[in-house]
């Protein structure tokens, strides 16, 4: 039925199935029993595996986003401070003007 409609809803409620259906099909499950314990080391093995799983994949995507996120930043202060050394100079197209500048006409 989802499959034959065409509108907005039937369109969006045909993307979400698709996407339930991929993570549930990568999803780990084990079977334990919280009244006698049988299983709890399957568990505890699955809970490992997972945190290597998440090390291996999501872990250093996201230490390459802070890097490349940090380098940006770094890069936007080094304009910054580009910006300001012109301005202090007087080459800058504010009216900002340097010490000495200020001194000669003083003088």
């Amino acid at each position: 039925a989802l499959q034959e409609e065409k509108s907005y809803m039937g369109t969006l409620a045909t993307s979400m199935a698709l996407m339930l259906e991929e993570f549930y099909a990568g999803l780990t499950s084990v079977g334990l029993s919280a009244r006698t314990g049988e299983g709890v080391d399957d568990f505890f093995d699955a809970v490992q595996r997972a945190a290597a799983e998440y090390d291996e994949t999501y872990g250093a995507e996201l230490a390459a986003r802070k890097k490349a996120a940090a380098e940006a930043e770094a890069a936007r202060r080094r304009g910054d401070l580009g910006r300001f050394r012109e301005d202090r100079r007087g080459g800058g197209s504010g009216e900002a003007r340097s010490d000495e500048s200020e001194e000669e006409e003083e003088e």
